[in-house]
């Protein structure tokens, strides 16, 4: 008797297995579309940027390049940049700072309206130093006598 009452059991189990994956023919309700990355980016469009680019004591940087799509510009003396007509998109735009003796800069903003402003901070581009008689000043006070 316990035999026959495993063997229903397994072919119970058997049946509820196949006819729970069963595909869903019942089109109405599904979702056809894919959604790609550029989807989440909103429209494209076409913006005017400006913005200063300053070091970490917020002393203006000249000369630096700075890239937005195709287009680039270069800092003036007071660190001021602009940038006109760059193709971009409603909730996306990426700029990129780079100078000699200093880390390139990514910067990522949504972009308001027609014209934009952003302000970069670049960091000074250092050497690691694996001993404490490297040759960078790190403002260590001075221990030899």
């Amino acid at each position: 008797m316990k035999s026959v009452l495993s063997i229903w059991l397994v072919l119970f189990i058997c049946f509820l297995n196949t006819t729970s994956c069963r595909e869903n023919t019942d089109k109405t309700n599904q979702n056809n579309t894919i959604n790609t990355f550029a989807d989440y980016l909103g429209e494209p469009i076409k913006i005017d940027l400006k913005g200063k680019v300053m070091d970490l004591n917020n002393t203006p940087l000249d000369s630096v390049l700075v890239v937005a799509g195709n287009k680039s510009a270069t800092t003036d003396e007071y660190g001021n940049f602009t940038i006109n007509n760059v193709s971009a998109h409603q909730e996306f735009v990426a700029l990129e700072a780079q100078r000699k003796d200093y880390k390139n800069t990514m910067v990522t903003l949504a972009p308001k309206k027609d014209t934009s402003a952003v302000n970069i901070i670049l960091l000074k581009a250092t050497e690691p130093c694996l001993f404490w008689f490297c040759k960078h000043n790190h403002n260590l006070p001075n221990t030899i006598d």
